[in-house]
């Protein structure tokens, strides 16, 4: 069966395939049609997870159209059952949902275990790449079957992995929206750990770039919610960096370097005097108060001359590079994948 969702016409075909060095009679389903009025017909035939083997042309009159005639072939004779879940299948290809639905449901109510073979189908459409269109069988079949665990499982890995692909493509509101969605199926336990991770790297990676763009009080408020997600030392370091960055920007009068005084929230959240000069210095680089950068960044090697971070900003900045290039020590989480494909039905 094909899932791939892409628009056929409603006919499945029965044919001789003279292709090979024997004739052999295959059923097909017609993707396109030729001459006006038709006379000829591009069949596609698959293998039995529905995945293209081969394209071949023939004639109208070589063709038997199976669901037309109404006659079951030789070679088996399909229950009621089976019938209603292939006139589902091909519904489905054609993007017509609620007819889709209603073969589903006729089919699931006198074979129920014809759930597995949707969810299985979807389950290779999902490894192909396909998670929209999975996804939208995923939902149709947890429609019908509300208390299907397997569908609801793999519904939240789909959205993981959707999830994963919008934010490698910098889209990360969109990656929280679907990593949230997977989080509300309440799928397993080690599911809902990672599920948590991801959003976790989503909202740093949002907090970084608008400490990029040098907007800090949008940065701490992203890294505070990675931080109530997961209270590590990775994104407490994070938000006291961001603290400190907030405060470098909002000091308008130029000023000495604060005392260790002025960063006690962020020295007990477990940065350094040194790391916070150095964050501090960094963005007054950002925000084109290159003096007092620099007099930061010299207080930071000075407190600590291990610190290579705060050693490269300086050379960078009396190298009179761009300011955007220094560093405040901001530290990127990588999301991570959620396997699907869970099929022992």
């Amino acid at each position: 069966m094909n899932l791939e969702l892409n628009p056929k016409l409603l006919d499945v075909v029965e044919f001789e395939d003279s292709s090979e060095r024997t004739s052999v009679k295959r059923r097909g389903t017609i993707v396109e049609t030729f001459g006006e009025p038709t006379n000829a017909v591009l069949i596609e035939i698959s293998d039995s997870q529905g995945l293209p083997l081969n394209y071949i042309t023939s004639k109208l009159e070589d063709i038997k159209s199976v669901w037309a005639a109404g006659a079951p072939t030789a070679e088996s004779t399909p229950t009621e059952a089976q019938k209603y879940f292939e006139k589902g299948i091909l519904f489905l290809q054609n993007g017509i949902i609620a007819r889709a639905k209603d073969q589903f449901s006729r089919a699931f109510s006198l074979e129920e275990n014809l759930r597995a073979n949707l969810l299985n189908a979807t389950i290779v459409l999902a490894q192909k790449g396909k998670l929209d269109a999975a996804i939208r069988v995923y939902e149709l079949l947890l429609e019908l079957q509300p208390r299907y665990d397997l569908a609801r499982e793999n519904l939240s890995a789909a959205y993981v992995q959707r999830g994963i692909k919008l934010g490698r493509s910098d889209l990360l509101n969109q990656a929280i929206d679907d990593f949230n969605l997977a989080m509300m199926l309440r799928p397993r336990p080690e599911s809902i750990r990672l599920i948590r991770h991801n959003l976790v790297a989503a909202y740093t990676r949002l907090g970084i770039r608008y400490s990029d763009f040098k907007q800090c009080q949008q940065a701490v408020s992203y890294f505070l919610l990675a931080f109530e997600l997961d209270p590590s030392d990775t994104t407490q370091r994070n938000l006291a960096i961001g603290l400190v960055a907030s405060s470098a920007a909002k000091t308008e009068t130029e000023s000495q370097v604060p005392e260790a005084e002025f960063f006690r929230q962020a020295i007990q959240m477990g940065l350094t005097f040194s790391e916070c000069s150095n964050a501090y210095g960094a963005t007054l680089a950002r925000h084109g108060r290159i003096s007092e950068a620099t007099l930061a960044l010299e207080t930071a090697v000075a407190a600590d001359p291990k610190n290579e971070l705060a050693r490269k900003n300086l050379e960078t900045i009396l190298r009179q590079q761009i300011p955007g290039d220094l560093m405040t020590g901001l530290i990127p989480i990588e999301a991570r994948e959620l396997a699907g494909g869970t099929t022992f039905d």
